[in-house]
């Protein structure tokens, strides 16, 4: 009898004990990676559905780093309590709507001024910031090959000590503000776009659905 193409591959491995075939081929849900339950908005904290507290903050990134930048992120770490968690994570967001159409309404302002080329200049403002929008997704120029986006630098705290946490929060902040990291509280307004962005990278990003904090 022949050996059958489709099912021969796995032959290997048909045999495996079902514990070890369970860890190789295991699927984590998207929910194990988004553990956000609640935001408390007078504590300015998440209260996650893994039994643990946590706080973000949304922070200017550095254009090059050296020795100050060494020296608080050491501070940090040294005054990090025992069973606290903390992750630095870079995003280059795509999502210029907010910055693009501030541009731009700030600009149609001054336009209006001038009575007899307010319809020109209207027009070149929003070619221009359509211009903007489109080098989001492809290169400015020959020379310039990197595409338009907007980085943020993301500080997460994470606990199973409410207390613990929010007395290191207050340390945290005032490290990141002595530096010149310009921290500030990233609410689930703020962070559910960039989430959003995460998984509907090929999307339209000006669709982005308007945050609720009345909805589940």
């Amino acid at each position: 009898m022949s050996e059958n193409p489709i099912t021969a591959p796995l032959a290997d491995i048909a045999s495996l004990p079902t514990k070890i075939w369970r860890s190789v081929f295991k699927r984590y849900k998207l929910s194990k990676f988004l553990p956000y339950h609640l935001y408390d908005p007078e504590i300015e904290l998440y209260i996650n559905n893994d039994n643990t507290y946590g706080c973000i903050f949304q922070c200017s990134p550095r254009i090059r780093m050296g020795t100050s930048t060494a020296t608080a992120i050491e501070e940090m770490l040294n005054k990090l309590p025992d069973n606290t968690f903390i992750q630095f994570t870079l995003i280059g967001s795509k999502n210029l709507k907010h910055e693009i159409e501030n541009w731009r309404a700030e600009h149609t302002i001054r336009a209006k001024s001038d009575k007899e080329h307010s319809e020109l200049l209207k027009s070149a403002i929003n070619n221009m910031a359509e211009f903007y929008y489109s080098k989001t997704e492809e290169a400015p120029s020959r020379s310039m090959t990197a595409k338009l986006k907007n980085f943020t630098l993301f500080i997460s705290v994470k606990s199973t000590k409410k207390d613990a946490l929010m007395s290191y929060k207050a340390v945290l902040k005032n490290i990141l503000a002595a530096n010149h990291f310009a921290p500030q509280t990233a609410t689930p307004d703020f962070v559910k776009p960039i989430i959003w962005e995460l998984f509907n990278g090929s999307h339209n990003l000006r669709d982005i659905p308007a945050y609720d904090e009345y909805a589940y």
